[in-house]
């Protein structure tokens, strides 16, 4: 963690905002995403644990990917 943060504030200021907002925007990605499959009926390809699954572990190719393939 703390060769995390050296390499973090060696980053320019605007650096530092863009990776805290492309952070924020992964996780926003992946909760509307999660909330997509579980409140659908079905999905595709893979059952809704997988898809919750691939959408956790790969951040955004997992959701991209649910969108593409997995939902009806």
């Amino acid at each position: 963690m703390n060769k995390l943060m050296e390499r973090y504030r060696r980053l320019s200021p605007w650096q530092q905002k863009a990776s805290i907002v492309a952070v924020i925007a992964g996780v926003l990605f992946d909760a509307l995403i999660i909330r997509d499959i579980i409140r659908s009926d079905s999905t595709r390809v893979l059952p809704k644990v997988g898809w919750i699954a691939a959408t956790l572990l790969s951040t955004p190719s997992g959701g991209l990917s649910y969108l593409r393939f997995g939902r009806r």
